[in-house]
């Protein structure tokens, strides 16, 4: 049982590479960034955020001092977009290749507002009583 979970999780991986394989290999005046996110676990795990250009690799682990919220300020910048100053992180210009690129000039705004979207109207029912019961029997209602 374990051996065949096993297998099917290499064959995934194997799968994954082969989707992103392409992604990975940037032109000469490209850099590709990958984010990941550990997905449903029940304990706390690392995601990940590396750099690729095509002279080499950098992920944001060999820049001890980042953390998480130093991920959107790296991809903004790197986008040119401006970086509000209400954004807890900072960019990692280790990650930029900017001895390649040359300096990234960050530029401001003070905030980037509050959302516009507007709020989804709910049309739900209240459960019925036998919805409920089955509910109970699965576990899911205590």
């Amino acid at each position: 049982m374990v051996g065949a979970r096993v297998e099917a999780l290499k064959d995934y991986y194997r799968f994954l590479l082969a989707l992103l394989d392409p992604l990975l290999k940037p032109a000469n005046d490209q850099i590709v960034m990958v984010v990941t996110s550990p997905g449903r676990v029940q304990t706390p795990a690392a995601g990940m955020f590396g750099v690729i250009h095509p002279e080499g690799a950098i992920d944001l682990q060999q820049d001890e001092s980042a953390t998480v919220v130093d991920v959107a300020p790296t991809v903004l910048l790197a986008l040119g977009v401006p970086l509000s100053r209400e954004l807890a992180g900072r960019p990692v210009r280790a990650l930029l290749f900017e001895d390649r690129f040359g300096k990234q000039v960050e530029h401001y705004v003070e905030t980037y507002g509050r959302p516009f979207t507007a709020p989804v109207a709910r049309e739900g029912r209240p459960l019925d009583r036998e919805m409920i019961d089955r509910l109970r029997s699965l576990g899911y209602v205590k």
